[in-house]
This record gives C-alpha cells, sequence and structure tokens, in this order.
C-alpha cells in the first residue's frame, strides 16, 4: 500500500492497490507505449505497486456522474445497474488501472445527497449516498468539486456530500477546498474552479491557492469550455496557462462532455476536456470517447504522462456506464486525433 498523509480529509487512508489481471493491464500498458507522448511506463510485476522508489503514479479520468437527472426516464438508469450490479460493476473493467496506481482523481459531476434537486435548470443532477461505493469500489482516492451540477441539490445537499466523501475516506478539491497531501514522500497540492470566464478575481484565487503551500507537485482542475466542442476556446488556454505561469505542474479540464485537444507549455500538460467516463445522466452519448490519463511524478514534478484510449461504455450501442479500454483500433486512433497533443 502507499504511505499516504493528507491534512484536508481522513488520515485512514492506507489502501491495498492490487494486480487483479495481468492480461488486462499488459494491455493497456501496451496502449499506452505506443503514444508518443512521453517517457513510457515500465509495466509492472503481477502483484506489485505500479511505481517504486519515490514515484508516485496517478490515474485521472473525466466525468463521473454517479446517478441522473430530475425526470429521467428507465430502462436503463444508472440507479438500476447500481442496484443490480453493486458499485464494483462500474469501474470493473478499469480496475486493473485504477487498483495498480498510488492516486486515481476523478471529476465528481453531481452531489451524493438524500436531499433533493433544487436549482432549476434542464438537467439537475443527483445520486445516492449509497452511490459513493463505486469511488469506494473502484479505488478512486480523490474528486474534483468544481462543476456546474454539484450545487444542484443546494448547500445542504453539497455539503452532505463532504460528510460522504470524508466517511468514505475520499479526499476532495475544489470549491473553496484545497486538498495537500503526501504520497510516498511526494507532496501534492490540488485545486479547483469553475472557469466560464476570465476575471481578476479568479486570477487572484488561482494564484493565491498554488501559492498557498510549497507542494513537489501542483495540479489544477477547470470546468469551462463549451458543450460539445472539440477545440478549446481562448479563455480556456488563457487560464490554463496563467496556471501553468504560477506554478501549475499539470492542468485538467472538464464540462464539453467530448475530448478536446491538448496541448504542453512550460512542460505542464493541458488537457483542455477528458470528456465522460462514469456518466449516468446520459444513457447513449453520440460520443462516447474518453481518454485516461497515467502520469508518473516524483519529488521534482512530473516524471512521465501517457493517454489511453478508451470508451465510456463496454457496449456501443448503449451506455452502460462501465468504461473500458478494450476498444478496436480505429476508435483507439480516434482518442487520439481528438486529443490532439501539441508540445
Amino acid at each position: 500500500a502507499s504511505d499516504w498523509s493528507s491534512d484536508v480529509c481522513s488520515s485512514d487512508l492506507r489502501k491495498e492497490k492490487m494486480m487483479t489481471s495481468r492480461d488486462l493491464l499488459t494491455k493497456a500498458l501496451a496502449v499506452m507505449m505506443a503514444l508518443s507522448a512521453g517517457t513510457a511506463l515500465a509495466a509492472p510485476k503481477e502483484g506489485h505497486q505500479a511505481s517504486s522508489g519515490d514515484e508516485v503514479v496517478m490515474t485521472i479520468v473525466g466525468d463521473c456522474t454517479l446517478g441522473g437527472y430530475q425526470g429521467q426516464q428507465g430502462p436503463g438508469l444508472f440507479r438500476e445497474y447500481f442496484a443490480s450490479r453493486g458499485g464494483a460493476y462500474f469501474t470493473s473493467q478499469v480496475r486493473d488501472l485504477f487498483a495498480t496506481d498510488d492516486i486515481t482523481y476523478v471529476n465528481l459531476e453531481g452531489p451524493l445527497t438524500r436531499h433533493p434537486q433544487v436549482l432549476q435548470k434542464q438537467f439537475p443532477i443527483r445520486g445516492e449516498p449509497a452511490h459513493a461505493q463505486v469511488l469506494t469500489a473502484g479505488s478512486v482516492e480523490l474528486v474534483n468539486l468544481s462543476n456546474n451540477h454539484i450545487y444542484d441539490c443546494g448547500d445542504a445537499g453539497f455539503k452532505e456530500t463532504l460528510e460522504i466523501l470524508r466517511r468514505s475516506h475520499v479526499n476532495y478539491a475544489g470549491e473553496g477546498h484545497i486538498w495537500r497531501g503526501t504520497v510516498k514522500g511526494v507532496s501534492f497540492l490540488v485545486t479547483g474552479y469553475r472557469a466560464w470566464q476570465d476575471t481578476p478575481e479568479l486570477r487572484a484565487r488561482i494564484s493565491r491557492d498554488l501559492n498557498a503551500a510549497r507542494a513537489d507537485v501542483k495540479l489544477v482542475q477547470f470546468h469551462w469550455g463549451e458543450e460539445g466542442k472539440y477545440h478549446h476556446n481562448a479563455t480556456q488556454q488563457r487560464l490554463a496557462h496563467y496556471a501553468v505561469e504560477h506554478g501549475a505542474t499539470m492542468v485538467i479540464g472538464a464540462h464539453p462532455h467530448v475530448l478536446q485537444d491538448s496541448e504542453v507549455y512550460r512542460g505542464a500538460p493541458i488537457f483542455y476536456s477528458l470528456g465522460n467516463f462514469i456518466f449516468g445522466a446520459n444513457k447513449n452519448p453520440r460520443d462516447k470517447d474518453t481518454a485516461i490519463i497515467r502520469a508518473v511524478f516524483n519529488r521534482r514534478g512530473l516524471v512521465s504522462w501517457k493517454a489511453i484510449p478508451a470508451r465510456l461504455s463496454s457496449q456501443n450501442s448503449v451506455n452502460d456506464f462501465c468504461p473500458t479500454t478494450r476498444i478496436s483500433a480505429a476508435e483507439s486512433a480516434s482518442v487520439l486525433r481528438k486529443l490532439a497533443v501539441k508540445k
């Protein structure tokens, strides 16, 4: 298990991350080796950690909506899959990645609460408190809270979500919360923001938060951009560059619900949108492409990273809420074209 310490959430964060399927991990790593985004990761031996020494492996994915929206009609709803298959089902085809890293980091798109949706909007989202089992069974240690659905059940729903995450020993960042933790001797600082506009106030928060403490690795997640757009806009780029200029090691984006192009700026990867991942709010998205980022950090910062092509469903014809890396060469090529990494 990784050596963890944290000054934000529960300190009971030691978790055994054992390999469950050597064949699937080998296949995923082979895909990673085929990419040109950085130094290749060595395949771990069976039963061993994915990292060694002072290196920390982090797996990063996009939007996870662990529930549905008000008025969503069945059959085939997220809650029905949860009731019949349990929390572990949703990450069953990526568990060998999630369970063999040191940190798995997702965007939690929507509250986990008993409180009803109160915001008047087209798709107010809510997940049940029990749906936190998707995170714990999936070996998820860290979630981003900054998005346009986290307050869909009001302040009461947001506060209950925080309490559920604390009880589940899942760390969180965003919406005024900075996660600071140390994993295997490597210190992390993680923040998150809703970033629809580039304002002096937002820039001040970014620079203040990034300078709140010294850390070997500083990650920023933005909820931004335009839904359905495959290319980032000028506001996204300005804010991403600003974050890097003020110390961000990596920038992660969400909200467009599709993959967007990426770039490397001053040595820092910027993923403008990682698309959907476990997305309960749509039973059959038109675009099911997604990507899993596998990054390695040490006390000097970023060592390497890779993008693993994936699909948000194990089936093409419907969303079964079970992301998979078992996709065709054509699908993998589609994912990499959309990411379009520029260095």
